[in-house]
């Protein structure tokens, strides 16, 4: 589904929400000796601090993909309004992870800050076939489906 942010009756935010185990899975297939020795003492810790603990072997991670994120100006308080919503329509629907992608530059990064989150840095190419590549391509916020990999 999709979360909508308006202000004055006007869309200035939006965000798709996307479950796809039906097509693609993580699953944890095994742990290293040191994992399976460490992980009752590391899921303790986790149930203490409120991180996520290590999954059981052989298990799929339920993952609520985000993708389509679009806001205003980069607003974000917008964002952290959109994901407040999402967070608590999903509360209930035991997911280990919500997961998005954003530019490294982002303002929308920001919302993160204030919430247990992970980030996972990568890289994107640009690749043509040696044409000269567009100025307003350069050095611009790209947005990075991570639902699509």
């Amino acid at each position: 589904g999709y979360f909508l942010a308006f202000q004055n009756e006007q869309i200035v935010g939006i965000c798709g929400t996307w479950n796809q185990i039906s097509i693609k899975q993580t699953r944890i297939v095994s742990y290293s000796k040191l994992f399976r020795k460490m992980k009752p003492l590391y899921n303790m810790l986790a149930r203490l601090t409120g991180w996520s603990k290590l999954p059981q072997e052989g298990s799929v991670l339920h993952t609520l993909n985000l993708h389509c994120i679009f806001v205003s100006d980069r607003n974000p308080g917008i964002f952290q309004s959109i994901l407040w919503q999402i967070a608590t329509d999903f509360k209930h629907e035991n997911y280990d992870y919500m997961m998005c992608s954003l530019s490294e530059g982002d303002p929308l990064i920001r919302v993160f800050d204030s919430v247990k989150s992970r980030r996972i840095k990568g890289n994107y190419y640009l690749v043509n076939d040696g044409r000269h590549i567009p100025d307003d391509l350069k050095g611009n916020l790209f947005y990075i489906d991570s639902a699509r990999i």
